[in-house]
């Protein structure tokens, strides 16, 4: 196993035994933080892998299941990213200039779930 396997086995089983000791009010934040991160990974897999992830992931009907719908909403994307209502907003001109916000109505703002998490990989890079 090389070091970068090693390392991920370490932080898998790092987040497993401090899962149980963590104070209720960090959970929501926490939940957040890694589905970020899960986004953020499945960015780096090439198209095909997701669709064969996805094939695996079916009922037995050869039917594919989309963990990850393409356009989420608002609160969706707050949820799953920890990005705020107002953070969504107060950039609303950089999201739209890279078409990850769409409007189908007045009241109604959809983000492109990959394009998003793509977004969000460039902005944390150093």
């Amino acid at each position: 196993m090389d070091s970068s396997a090693s390392a991920h086995v370490t932080l898998t089983g790092a987040l497993e035994r401090l899962v149980p000791t963590l104070p209720l009010e960090t959970v929501p934040v926490l939940i957040g933080n890694l589905a970020r991160l899960q986004a953020l990974l499945w960015t780096r897999l090439p198209d095909t892998s997701r669709r064969s992830a996805g094939r695996t992931a079916g009922d037995g009907t050869g039917t594919a299941q989309n963990p990850d719908p393409e356009w989420l909403s608002c609160e969706v994307v707050a949820a799953r990213y920890g990005l705020s209502k107002r953070w969504l907003a107060d950039h609303r001109r950089q999201l739209r200039q890279r078409g990850i916000i769409s409007k189908p109505s007045r009241k109604t703002t959809l983000y492109h779930a990959r394009r998003l998490a793509r977004f969000l990989e460039e902005r944390s890079r150093p």
